[in-house]
């Protein structure tokens, strides 16, 4: 990283399938009563309700969107979760950066 943006592995690396869909796959399978109430929750707080791999799934944003939506209309309650979570990030993020991207707070 150079001081916001990822390197071109890091994205490559990141944006992979094969990770995108073994943290889908982990985020499956844990089961948080809170899930359900997501939705519901004010947006500071699904922060820090929601840890492991929704977690880093929010962190992935825009390329872990695809699977995540797959893995909801399958009726996955965790991956409904983290994409709401990436949406809370995304907003937050470019409420402060407008020209940031899912790799880039510079957004080049």
């Amino acid at each position: 990283m150079n001081g916001g943006t990822l390197s071109n592995f890091d994205r490559v690396w990141m944006s992979s399938d094969r990770l995108l869909k073994l943290l889908v796959r982990k985020a499956g399978e844990t089961s948080s009563p809170v899930t359900g109430f997501m939705s519901k929750m004010p947006a500071f707080a699904r922060k820090k309700v929601m840890g492991g791999a929704p977690a880093c799934l929010a962190l992935i944003e825009d390329p872990a969107l695809p699977l995540l939506r797959q893995a909801a209309s399958m009726g996955n309650a965790n991956a409904a979760a983290a994409i709401q979570l990436i949406e809370d990030a995304r907003g937050a993020r470019l409420a402060r950066y407008p020209n940031s991207t899912w790799y880039s707070a510079t957004g080049s």
